[in-house]
């Protein structure tokens, strides 16, 4: 059918539920790529209810409550695994589209549609593979359970169920369904809610309508699209059709069909929906114009007034925004949503009376609390009411941990705050801190000589990426030194090629010990792993999207007996937020990742940082993961690192740090140590971005949002590696320009 494939298990096919010898024909004849790649993907409750009967019905023994904590039992490995496991497996982050289970009709017809044009039949049904009609019954702890854990123990495929259903659905993850947007986005989510959103009719009514108001919105399409074909194009045709697009996300698609019904008329309608479309897309100045040309004719919608205000406050044209904005309260007073796009602007031009006003206008309303929150954030800095501003801000990123807005919120104001306010004001707050930040010191290292420290461990847990993981070997043993004991590298469930080329390093270098983990664990487990195999005083954790560089080890090691008091130690580096040598954070308030640079700029940077930070370490509060040199007693004195809590890693040396120093250690950064760091490489996107929230989460449940983000904070912000940062801006900026 045009190219498209479609390969269906039949319900009695044991390879759905990990049997070994169909697997193994499976494994040879599954392959993601061609044209398009699909996967079913089921809400984890039901997919781990699925598996236990199942395995209840080959007999097995297993415990409900395992399966209600979120794992499952491989026959295949003949061990426990969390869910997690089985979505990595099967390459879930390199499909092409995941087809919720529970609405596999409309999910088939929106990718038919969306990929060829082409319709399917209305009564189409399609076999629930494997599904809840098992024979086999259910223990008693399944009645009525709690599915949280399930859902902690997994969160790759807790964020991805959030993404596939509904806002209802996603609760049972305990995910939080509506966190503050980004001031960009709400007002023209409003405008296209106000212009596609049909109210519910009666069954006489047109039967489009009806399927939209039932959200059977590819059903809708469908019909939509047989209509215009049998009573041939018109306007109002193909702005039902771009509507139902748009509500399917089918923006390409949404796009054609705006500009064409712009093309029969040119009417504000399309005007705001192709502006909306051209939005969602990044092409702002389009959209802006799109929603000008549509006030043209219709200079009193208020969804192309709101619209455009929110696309100029993004462009930074805040004169423009306020206009727009104001425009839009003559016509309506009362509106809550040119009182929103009117605050924002009006505070970008810093008429701070008037965003008063309108805050109380909006309190009043009760309209948006937590986007007007996130406004109350930057008016507490500008009163100097700061230790508000922060409490306002830490408040929303704990409700609302995915929040980039939030988050933004707050590192801007802790940023105001220890520029604009009395140190001894900072200072205060941040001792009264269960956790205190780090003071900003600085240390000289002191000379070792040679032999006096024995040679420290290096674990680099390794996870497929072969090539970037045999530079990172490459560059460990190239940069080898008499501080370099064993080179342990933790084969964590790589695929056959990356196994084969680590066995080969191993037999050819004899300080170099592999470690074979059969099943991928994790980042933490691996470390952990990696440590059995180790007996020296110091260890290194080491990802294996590094680049090291001369003296690294030496210089580290030498800094971890720089005082007694010290445990742990890291290097400066491209990408390692607040131990970035470069800027911090991007435009957005998100940690900048910077790209490994060319041999010839890697030279540039470790000279000019080897000359700015000569023998020096900054004091921080919390040391970044992807390179770590730690104190073996000091690190088992406070029980290691949580595999439970951060089995994957992303927030497991934040944790240890804070343990480490409630011990009473302290922690330093080399400011002459460059480890350049790829970041990812052994994982998809996504799958980096759940990790990331569920790590921020659990830091959040331990310390607290206000204190974890105060810390994090201050890091960032430290003085000595700030002012490192601006000297080297200024000497690349100056070879730049003499090259």
């Amino acid at each position: 059918m045009h190219g498209l494939e479609m390969m269906i298990d039949p319900d009695h096919l044991a390879a759905k539920h990990d049997n070994h010898a169909t697997r193994r024909i499976r494994d040879q004849s599954f392959k993601t790529g061609g044209r398009i790649s699909l996967m079913n993907f089921r809400r984890l409750p039901a997919w781990l209810e699925s598996n236990y009967r199942f395995a209840r019905a080959q007999g097995l023994d297993v415990p409900a409550e395992r399966y209600i904590g979120g794992e499952f039992f491989s026959l295949r490995m003949g061990q426990w695994c969390p869910a997690d496991w089985w979505l990595d497996y099967f390459k879930a982050n390199r499909m092409d589209r995941l087809l919720p289970v529970e609405r596999l009709e409309d999910a088939l017809r929106g990718l038919l549609l969306s990929e060829f044009g082409l319709t399917v039949p209305d009564d189409l049904t399609l076999h629930r593979l494997n599904s809840k009609d098992a024979n086999t019954p259910l223990a008693e702890p399944w009645t009525d359970c709690d599915w949280s854990a399930a859902f902690q123990k997994n969160p790759v495929w807790a964020t991805i169920e959030r993404q596939l259903y509904d806002e209802t659905d996603a609760r049972h993850g305990g995910q939080d369904a509506s966190p503050p947007n980004e001031p960009s986005g709400e007002a023209i989510m409003t405008a296209q809610r106000a212009l596609r959103r049909p109210e519910p009719v009666a069954s006489t009514a047109d039967p489009i309508v009806g399927l939209l108001s039932e959200g059977h919105f590819t059903k809708a399409l469908a019909l939509a699209m047989r209509r215009m074909q049998d009573e041939g194009e018109s306007l109002q045709g193909h702005i039902q059709i771009a509507n139902i697009e748009m509500l399917l996300g089918f923006q390409p698609r949404a796009q054609r069909s705006w500009r064409r019904a712009l093309q029969l008329e040119d009417v504000a309608e399309a005007r705001l929906g192709l502006g909306i479309c051209l939005f969602q897309a990044g092409q702002l100045g389009e959209a802006l114009g799109q929603f000008r040309q549509g006030l043209a004719l219709d200079e009193d919608s208020l969804p192309l007034l709101t619209s455009a205000s929110i696309a100029s406050t993004m462009l930074g044209d805040f004169a423009a925004a306020a206009r727009f904005a104001a425009r839009a309260l003559v016509i309506d007073p009362d509106n809550p949503e040119a009182m929103l796009c009117s605050t924002r602007a009006e505070q970008a031009l810093g008429n701070l009376s008037r965003v008063r006003r309108l805050i109380r206008q909006l309190d009043h309303q009760g309209y948006k609390p937590d986007e007007v929150a996130l406004l109350k954030v930057a008016l507490h800095s500008a009163d100097d009411d700061h230790a508000t501003a922060l409490a306002t801000a830490a408040e929303l990123c704990e409700a609302h941990p995915a929040s980039q807005s939030s988050l933004a919120a707050f590192r801007t104001a802790f940023r105001t705050f220890k520029t604009n306010a009395a140190s001894y004001e900072f200072e205060e707050l941040a001792e009264s801190l269960l956790h205190p930040p780090a003071q900003d010191c600085v240390l000289s290292r002191p000379a070792m000589p040679a032999g006096s420290s024995s040679p420290v461990d290096v674990i680099v847990p390794v996870h497929n990426a072969l090539e970037v993981t045999l530079r990172a070997i490459k560059a460990v043993l190239d940069h080898a030194s008499p501080s370099l004991g064993r080179l342990i590298l933790v084969d964590d469930g790589s695929n056959a090629d990356t196994a084969k080329a680590l066995s080969k390093v191993a037999a050819m270098y004899p300080q170099v010990v592999l470690v074979a983990c059969p099943v991928r664990q994790g980042f933490t487990n691996a470390i952990r792993e990696g440590l059995k195999h180790s007996d020296s005083a110091a260890f290194l954790a080491l990802n294996s999207d590094t680049i090291v560089t001369g003296g690294w080890l030496e210089k580290m090691n030498a800094g971890l007996h720089a005082a007694a008091d010290i445990a742990m130690i890291g290097p400066l580096s491209n990408n390692a937020a607040w131990q970035n040598y470069g800027p911090v954070f991007d435009e957005t308030g998100e940690y900048r990742s910077d790209p490994i640079p060319d041999d010839e700029a890697q030279a540039e940077v470790v000279a000019h940082i080897e000359a700015l930070g000569s023998g020096r370490l900054a004091e921080t509060a919390m040391v970044h993961g992807f390179c770590a040199l730690v104190d073996r007693k000091k690190y088992e004195a406070v029980g290691g690192l949580d595999e439970t809590a951060f089995p994957e890693g992303y927030g497991e040396f934040q944790d240890l740090s804070y343990r480490l120093r409630a011990n009473g250690n302290r922690l330093f950064v080399t400011l002459d140590t460059v480890v350049f760091h790829e970041q990812g490489a052994s994982l998809a996107p996504v799958v980096r971005a759940a990790l990331s929230l569920s790590g921020r989460k659990m830091l959040y449940e331990r310390y607290s949002a206000f204190n974890y983000l105060f810390v994090e904070a201050a890091c960032a912000e430290h003085r000595d590696t700030g002012a490192l940062r601006k000297a080297l801006g200024r000497r690349l900026v100056r070879s730049t320009v003499s090259g």
